[in-house]
């Protein structure tokens, strides 16, 4: 595609964008005449900035050449690289023992409380902790489900007793950095 003074240099327009542009060992006079010159200069020689190579990359390949086109695909670059973020975050933010304690309860507890009305209570208590464990902390969510396991526990068998003694054996046990008993995590759902 030849360009001409009417046309929108995308190349050189990414150029001049991108934070650091002048660490780059890019000439934006040579290498920013067009995107396929960019391209050239990005793929076959090492520039140091992948991100950068991957925007360049991204935009010659799903741009269509096109101003609209190279905004599309850095919108869904966008979009992919904050999903990917967001699960980083999340999965940080679960790193203390009470955490995974907290975790452990929830999931294993759905082996014991099941059905819908079981079930549904034992799920309304997990939503419970964890806008506790937001608004207060990890322990706080912790202890509330075990209190809430502890209280209904009376109206389960025997067998779904035990099974929740261990479940509470094996969430102390996170707490110690141990790992759980594999008879639990072993148990169908």
């Amino acid at each position: 595609m030849t360009e001409n003074k009417n046309q929108i240099n995308i190349a050189r327009l990414i150029y001049e964008a991108y934070p650091h542009a002048d660490l780059l060992p890019i000439d934006p006079d040579k290498d920013c005449r067009n995107l396929q010159a960019l391209l050239a200069k990005v793929t076959n020689e090492n520039i140091g900035d992948s991100l950068f190579r991957f925007i360049v990359v991204e935009i010659v390949e799903g741009g269509e050449g096109t101003l609209e086109g190279a905004i599309r695909v850095m919108e869904r670059a966008k979009e992919d690289v904050e999903v990917v973020l967001r699960t980083l975050q999340t999965k940080q933010s679960c790193l203390s023992d009470y955490c995974k304690a907290a975790e452990y309860l929830a999931e294993q507890g759905r082996k014991v409380f099941t059905g819908p009305n079981q079930g549904g209570v034992w799920n309304a208590a997990c939503l419970d902790a964890c806008i506790l464990s937001h608004k207060q902390d990890d322990k706080a969510a912790y202890e509330y489900l075990l209190n809430f396991a502890v209280k209904y526990s009376k109206i389960l068998t025997e067998s779904e007793r035990l099974l929740l003694e261990q479940i509470k054996a094996n969430a102390a046990a996170l707490l110690k950095s141990e790992e759980p008993h594999d008879a639990v995590n072993n148990k169908p759902t």
